[in-house]
């Protein structure tokens, strides 16, 4: 049934403002990196892959919603799982780790399946680099070199978040974004 829900945000990405390369350059990157993580840290894989579809919907039906995304597309998970037969726990937790996947989490405070998104989210972020500058530029209508600050800052932030497995998704490419981006990665 997952590939219904990805066939669903896929068809809804393609006609929103962020494009089709949303789908391809984030929502798939996330759920791929969401499943690998699930493995290693504990995280129901089910449970995480359809948050990692999901996670981003709010914002794709409304760019103007980008500030409350993350709580608002918890409110669609319902509206999107229950008619497929989704057990009422495995909802919740769905909802659970979209509300709180903008920034990655360590383990303690949330469930594995919260951390394990927030932390794909910010792998995927490092991923695929290049979306997000286009992004910065297109849809929040930055300046070119505003953009490029922003993403910097913007990676940092969750690089420093990033618990170890994640890390290891991204590998060097953390530092060589830096790189691209003209900036140094701090030591």
């Amino acid at each position: 049934m997952t590939d219904k829900i990805e066939e669903l945000v896929k068809q809804e990405c393609a006609g929103s403002a962020f494009g089709p390369a949303f789908f391809f350059d984030h929502v798939s990157v996330v759920a791929d990196c969401a499943s690998r993580l699930a493995k290693t840290l504990g995280a129901d894989e089910e449970v995480v892959v359809l948050a990692a579809w999901l996670h981003d919907l709010a914002a794709v039906r409304d760019p103007t919603a980008q500030p409350d995304h993350a709580l608002l597309g918890a409110e669609l998970a319902p509206q999107i799982l229950t008619p497929y037969g989704y057990a009422e726990a495995t909802i919740g937790s769905v909802a659970r780790a979209i509300a709180s996947h903008s920034f990655p989490l360590a383990p303690g405070g949330a469930s594995p399946e919260e951390v394990c998104l927030s932390q794909a989210d910010g792998v995927a972020q490092m991923l695929r680099p290049f979306y997000w500058l286009y992004f910065a530029t297109s849809i929040r209508a930055l300046a070119y070199q505003e953009a490029r600050s922003w993403l910097a800052k913007l990676l940092a932030s969750k690089w420093e978040a990033l618990l170890p497995a994640a890390r290891r998704l991204v590998g060097q490419r953390y530092e060589v974004t830096l790189e691209l981006l003209g900036c140094e990665p701090e030591r």
